[in-house]
C-alpha cells in the first residue's frame, strides 16, 4: 500500500465524505428534521403542489439523497484504493462496492436502533445502486480523463 502524499489525501477524502454519510444518518436528520427544511422550500419552489404531491417530493428528494451521497463514495473510495494499492478495473471496483456496501449496512444498522430513523434494507439497496451509478459513471468517462483520476497502475499516474 502506497503512503504517497495523492494517496493519502484521497483516503482523506474518502473519510471526510464516509463521516459526512455518518452524520446525514444521525438522528439530526431524520425525516421529521429534514422536513422542517425541505418542506417550506418544496411549498416555495411548487406552491400549488398538493399535500399529498409535496409529501412524495419530499420522500423522493431523500432517497435521492441515498443515491447520491453513496455514489460520492463509492467515487471517493474506488480513487482511494487505485492510488493506494492499483488494482485492475474489476477488482478494485468490488472492493469498492465492498467497502461502500459496509458502510451503507453499518448506518442503517444505526438507524435501526435509534428512536427517530427507521433502518431499511431497501435503503441500503439504495446505497448500493448509487454506488453502482457511481461507478458505472467512472466507466463512461473518457479513457485518458479515467486513467488520470483513476489509475489502476503507477505507469498511469
Amino acid at each position: 500500500m502506497s503512503t504517497r502524499p495523492d494517496s493519502l489525501r484521497a483516503w482523506g477524502a474518502a473519510g471526510l465524505w464516509a463521516v459526512v454519510v455518518w452524520t446525514l444518518g444521525s438522528d439530526g436528520f431524520s425525516a421529521d428534521d429534514t422536513s422542517r427544511i425541505l418542506g417550506p422550500l418544496i411549498a416555495l419552489l411548487f406552491p400549488d403542489l398538493s399535500e399529498n404531491d409535496s409529501a412524495t417530493l419530499l420522500w423522493m428528494a431523500r432517497k435521492a439523497a441515498h443515491a447520491i451521497e453513496y455514489a460520492v463514495m463509492a467515487l471517493l473510495t474506488l480513487r482511494a484504493l487505485r492510488l493506494s494499492a492499483p488494482l485492475p478495473g474489476a477488482p478494485s471496483a468490488l472492493a469498492t462496492l465492498a467497502l461502500v456496501g459496509a458502510l451503507a449496512t453499518a448506518d442503517e444498522l444505526r438507524q435501526g436502533v435509534s428512536c427517530t430513523r427507521t433502518g431499511a434494507g431497501s435503503d441500503v439497496v439504495l446505497d448500493f445502486c448509487g454506488a453502482l451509478l457511481g461507478l458505472a459513471g467512472v466507466r463512461a468517462l473518457p479513457k485518458r480523463l479515467r486513467a488520470r483520476s483513476f489509475p489502476t497502475s503507477a505507469s498511469e499516474r
